[in-house]
Formats: structure tokens, C-alpha cells, sequence
């Protein structure tokens, strides 16, 4: 008989919300968008994966759809910048808008 843990993949990334105020390097981005849901319903959010330097609960691959985050990753200066090197380190943080919505920001560490 087969057990149903035997098909439990492993991640290879943790959520960027759970390294909130750490600081880290990024040395690559990728796209990596969120999908949900199934036919017509289905859909799709921007995110991307950033692999780091540093190592955060045994992987150093982060994900996240925080819109700002994303935004900012998948600009074209960041990925030229990073096809030479590294940026950081940098941490997220929590910010609030002009209109006074909170949202969350990569910012120098």
C-alpha cells in the first residue's frame, strides 16, 4: 500500500513574509507568477522568486506577490543591475501610502 506522504514535495522557497525585518542580498530574480483556481476562474497574480545569499529555514530562495516588492524586482535597471553582481543587503518593510494604505517595500538594511 502507498502512503499519501510519499508524493509531499519539498519547497524550494519560503514566503518573504517570513524574513520581514531580516536583512539579506539578492543575487537573482525570477519571475514566478501565483496562480489559482481551475477553468474559467482561474487566476493570476505577478510574483517572483529572489534567491539570496543568505540562508532562511534551510533554503535561500524567497517568494512573494507584494505587489511593490515585485514591481520594483522585475524592473529592468534591477535585472541589468543584478546580471553584474549583487544588491543589498535589504530588508522589507511595512510602509504606508499617501492615501494611507499600508504596503510593503524593499528598502536598504
Amino acid at each position: 500500500m502507498t502512503s499519501i506522504s510519499e508524493f509531499e514535495t519539498a519547497s524550494n522557497s519560503i514566503s518573504l513574509a517570513k524574513v520581514d525585518g531580516k536583512s539579506f542580498t539578492i543575487t537573482g530574480v525570477e519571475k514566478s507568477d501565483y496562480e489559482e483556481g481551475s477553468g474559467d476562474k482561474r487566476t493570476s497574480t505577478a510574483g517572483v522568486k529572489i534567491t539570496v545569499k543568505e540562508t532562511f529555514e534551510g533554503v535561500n530562495v524567497l517568494h512573494t506577490t507584494r505587489t511593490a516588492v515585485v514591481s520594483k524586482l522585475t524592473s529592468e535597471a534591477v535585472l541589468e543591475s543584478l546580471q553584474s553582481g549583487t544588491i543589498g543587503p535589504v530588508k522589507c518593510v511595512k510602509a504606508t501610502s499617501g492615501n494611507g494604505k499600508d504596503y510593503f517595500k524593499l528598502v536598504d538594511a
